[in-house]
């Protein structure tokens, strides 16, 4: 579940979370797995296992077409000094390893647009939603259930905001389960290790369904061809402080 308390905000610096590591199958950083992953157009593999030339990717948040992996960029849904705020200041630091490099449940980590990106920065859902109005209700799913696969908090401005959300526009969204976070560690080539966290404090917002591999990890597609992804019809949230 994902626990309603006051963010720990000090002591971060993005140094703490060690990103682009090499990770499974293929040992490419998990950067270049992101950009392969969700490539529009297949890469040729004649090119070699990391290669992300020839690719195409469509930025899930604006809709913006990329076609050269240097003018991409790779956005924690979750950001790193929100994940630190929320919980992950008592992590160990290959937990927050496993945490930066986390390619085994796609909504993690996707390619978008440097703008979109720069306008997201590290802010929460209280004052930061997509610009594509047909994206947002999954960007909230997804957000919650990294938050509560990594058993981090949310602050009451961010619940808020989510609760209204769910109530309204996204009253209709639910969340695809996930694999646990140990496959996320152990898919690091780097030896990792769990950390001990806290047991959720009282007052949650969502509880979420038992652990299982997600439905689908398809890439992000066209604005106009989108398929809802891991959203599902069905009500996902009751009122204020409810169970749903």
């Amino acid at each position: 579940m994902v626990a309603v308390e006051a963010e720990h905000q000090n002591g971060y610096t993005r140094e703490l979370f060690k990103t682009w590591m090499g990770v499974a199958p293929d040992g490419c950083d998990a950067r270049t797995a992101v950009l392969r992953r969700e490539s529009m157009t297949p890469i040729d593999p004649a090119l070699g296992p990391c290669a992300t030339t020839g690719g195409a990717w469509v930025s899930p948040y604006d809709g913006s077409a990329i076609s050269d992996p240097g003018n991409s960029e790779i956005d924690h849904v979750v950001p790193l000094k929100e994940a630190w705020d929320s919980g992950a200041w008592a992590w160990t630091d290959d937990r927050r390893a496993a945490y930066g490099n986390d390619t085994t449940d796609a909504r993690t980590l996707h390619v978008v647009s440097p703008s979109a990106n720069r306008s997201k920065g590290d802010k929460d859902p209280s004052n930061w939603l997509p610009v594509r109005a047909d994206y947002v209700c999954r960007y909230v799913a997804d957000w919650l259930a990294i938050k509560a696969r990594w058993s981090l908090t949310m602050d009451e401005s961010e619940a808020g905001r989510i609760r209204n959300l769910l109530k309204t526009q996204c009253a209709d969204a639910t969340i695809v389960p996930w694999p646990p976070t140990a496959s996320s560690v152990q898919n690091l080539q780097a030896t990792t290790a769990e950390a001990t966290t806290a047991s959720p404090a009282p007052n949650p917002l969502v509880a979420p369904p038992a652990a299982s591999p997600p439905a689908s990890t398809a890439a992000p597609s066209p604005p106009a061809t989108r398929a809802p992804g891991d959203i599902k019809p069905g009500a996902f949230c009751s009122d204020e402080g409810a169970f749903g």
